[in-house]
């Protein structure tokens, strides 16, 4: 039995994570281990345990899926965006809301979107393509403050464009600093995904600076504001902690009919 417990390691209950049926059994063999040898088992259990806790505190921080995101393609006007096949989710945000942190944190890479707090990669509309041939799509951060007026201007009708007028395009993930939701460019985001019914999941990121109970007034200050805006959810979320990344996965995954694959 110890011999059996011994060949446990992180991957297998990694694995099991994803498997209940299989975390079970991990769980009943150590339970069973420890009563039959405890003058043998007892550390072991201990830091099975200890292991698992760990593992199912921070398994979620991996989607294999989303993980093998791979930067297909940038496009600065219309005609360079990429043929029009598959599905596409955008992430959009004001700049310094820690978009391309939660791009990352979605699909489990340190460095897929870049974060410098120059913009560099982000001034231009950029292809991720998944495994089954759908996209994720990072839009331009908007409302730089070092940005001249008439560029932004320029990515302004340049995202408008996309969002109104691709027709692959399947929801809108906007991301926003919970300690400042809701800006007018929020707004505008907002209407001009309700002009054609475009189903939208707000993350107020950055939850992490504010306590439990201030995250918990903001989402409830935001919902509030959103009844005029269509099709729109919210949560909060952290990149830094990665606390939501379960609840994005599920939208993310409604979004692509990957849900029903996951239960099957």
């Amino acid at each position: 039995m110890q011999s059996c417990l011994t060949h446990f390691n992180l991957h297998q209950l990694t694995q099991a994570y994803h498997d209940p049926h299989a975390l079970q059994l991990f769980r009943c063999v150590a339970a069973i281990a420890l009563v039959m040898h405890p003058e043998k088992t007892t550390g072991l259990y201990t830091i099975f345990c200890l292991d698992s806790a760990k593992i199912l505190e921070n398994a979620n921080i991996m989607n294999h899926y989303f993980q093998q995101a791979r930067f297909l393609q940038s496009a600065t006007t219309r005609k360079t965006l990429p043929a029009e096949r598959g599905l596409e989710i955008a992430f959009a945000g004001r700049s310094n809301a820690g978009k391309s942190s939660v791009i990352n944190q979605v699909c489990s890479q340190k460095s897929l979107a870049r974060t410098s707090k120059t913009p560099g990669r982000t001034q231009l509309i950029n292809f991720f393509c998944l495994p089954d041939g759908d996209f994720l799509v990072d839009l331009p951060g908007y409302g730089y403050a070092k940005v001249p007026e008439p560029v932004k201007l320029e990515w302004q009708k340049f995202i408008e464009s996309y969002l109104t007028q691709r027709n692959t395009l399947r929801g809108l993930v906007l991301v926003m600093d919970i300690r400042h939701p809701m800006t007018e460019y929020d707004q505008t985001m907002l209407r001009w995904a309700q002009g054609r019914a475009l189903p939208v999941h707000i993350l107020l990121n950055k939850a992490d600076k504010l306590t439990r109970g201030a995250s918990a007034n903001v989402l409830l200050q935001v919902r509030k504001t959103l009844s005029g805006f269509g099709v729109v959810s919210v949560q909060t979320f952290s990149a830094l902690s990665k606390n939501g990344l379960d609840e994005c996965w599920d939208i993310l995954d409604q979004w692509l009919g990957r849900d029903a694959d996951r239960q099957g």
